[in-house]
């Protein structure tokens, strides 16, 4: 009589286990890694999104001899708003609902192969004029589309439009630099390349396009309920009517910005530190170079090209790269 026996041995619990746990160690050193690939991506496409508008604007230029405005301006004289926020129209007008101004992402839409959105635009009107209105255009219907080459896939939302409809951005102009940004207490007030209020020729960038910004990330604002500084605001205009300015949307002309600070400022916690929370001006991703990606932001300069500003960036030059007129050249690459 024949008996087999059966020596094949399966694994014991303990074997198991240990298998489960290296598996969780691998699974746990590759994790980081994948993230930064995915991370290392979402930046390529972000810099490739402003390619586009590096190039639009440049278009824009051979079309109208000068470059798009960016829409914020200070306002000027001594009366009771001076130094308020204004907005100025291509020529050069203050605004008003006759005489709109409107965003670098607006003027820039045929440019960035968005042709059907800028048909449903009169430049005559702000992008948010009353659609009960008689003479109203189809302006809100065109600011409510949101646009891929303006959002950062970087920048987390749970949607890509506000809670009015409003498409979001995640690149905006510099307009002004703080004075004394750059350290020293003399510095004036520079102007950047695409401000509101001045002549935006090629010529006019005399510290070189090459070495001035035009657009930069300025990513993470939305609307918030109450409070703070990223709400719906109201800015009385120069003919007495009143228009809502929403910082964050890619067709208001005040989501261009003041550089007031460096790069990401308050950047973690996600929302900014008790103390400095985002919704707060200058706590965060308002009126200043920002971006979710970590160790900086990615810049359009004037000559096309973009580079990412490392996070710190020493203030002489980083002033000198926002100021087109500032007597500076400042080579950072």
């Amino acid at each position: 009589m024949n008996i087999q026996t059966n020596n094949s041995k399966g694994f014991t619990l303990v074997e198991l286990l240990v298998v489960i746990a290296i598996i969780g160690i691998l699974i746990g050193m590759l994790l980081p890694a994948v993230q930064q690939v995915r991370e290392a991506a979402r930046r390529t496409t972000c810099a490739n999104n402003m390619r586009q508008s590096g190039l639009a604007i440049h278009n824009y230029e051979s079309a109208h001899m000068q470059f798009p405005s960016a829409g914020q301006a200070k306002r000027g004289g001594s009366g009771s708003n001076s130094g308020q926020n204004v907005f100025f129209s291509d020529r050069q007008k203050l605004e008003s609902f006759g005489q709109a101004s409107h965003s670098v992402q607006t003027y820039i839409l045929p440019f960035i192969e968005q042709g059907n959105v800028y048909q449903f635009v009169n430049l005559k009107y702000r992008y948010d004029i009353d659609s009960s209105l008689p003479q109203a255009p189809t302006n809100q219907q065109a600011a409510k589309f949101s646009i891929p080459a303006y959002l950062c896939p970087s920048t987390q939302r749970s949607s890509s439009v506000d809670a009015e409809g409003y498409g979001f951005t995640d690149y905006s102009a510099p307009v002004t630099v703080r004075p004394g940004l750059n350290g020293n207490p003399n510095q004036r007030r520079f102007k950047c390349a695409l401000n509101g209020d001045s002549r935006r020729t090629i010529a006019s960038i005399t510290d070189g396009t090459s070495n001035t910004v035009a657009i930069a990330e300025d990513a993470g604002r939305y609307d918030v309920d109450t409070g703070g500084f990223m709400v719906v605001k109201p800015e009385t205009m120069d003919d007495g009517t009143v228009a809502n300015r929403r910082s964050w949307a890619w067709a208001d002309p005040d989501n261009a910005f003041n550089v007031d600070k460096l790069v990401n400022n308050s950047a973690t916690p996600v929302g900014g530190p008790a103390g400095c929370t985002w919704d707060i001006v200058n706590c965060g991703p308002n009126e200043e170079t920002f971006s979710f990606h970590p160790g900086g932001a990615n810049v359009n300069f004037c000559d096309g090209s973009v580079h990412f500003l490392n996070a710190d960036i020493d203030a002489v030059s980083f002033t000198a790269i926002m100021s087109k007129n500032g007597g500076e050249v400042e080579s950072i690459f």
